[in-house]
């Protein structure tokens, strides 16, 4: 069976999404009690809480990013593979070549439709 993608992108922001809540809360609670200056022990928890928000968030869009681009990769060719055209050595092999293959394929040939086979042209040095 297996998860679908939306569920897998909603189980992963849910997880980013509590875990985040609880560091920030826990981690503003942290630097609160340990900040030796009273009057700036409000002001550090709360700088630490947004900061640890803050935090996850960037995490969880570089994940949704990864997690996306594995739905939708984009890794194909752009451009078509070049098409070589060879040279012949042997005039009988060559003959018994199909007819794009003569055309596309070799240097210095042409199909005679007539006789169905592949012949040198008549321009070949």
């Amino acid at each position: 069976m297996g998860v679908s993608a939306s569920d897998g992108l909603l189980f992963g922001t849910l997880i980013f999404l509590a875990i985040g809540i609880v560091a920030a809360a826990g981690l503003a609670f942290y630097v609160r009690q340990k900040t030796q200056d009273r009057t700036m022990s409000k002001d550090n928890g709360k700088l630490t809480f947004w900061l640890v928000l803050l935090a996850a968030f960037l995490m969880w869009t570089m994940w949704i990013c990864a997690f996306m681009h594995q739905m939708y990769p984009l890794a194909r060719a752009t451009t078509p593979k070049p098409v070589y055209k060879v040279k012949c050595f042997d005039d009988v092999m060559c003959k018994h070549v199909s007819q794009s293959t003569c055309t596309d394929r070799l240097f210095g040939y042409e199909w005679d439709p007539v006789k169905i086979e592949c012949n040198p042209s008549a321009e070949m040095p």
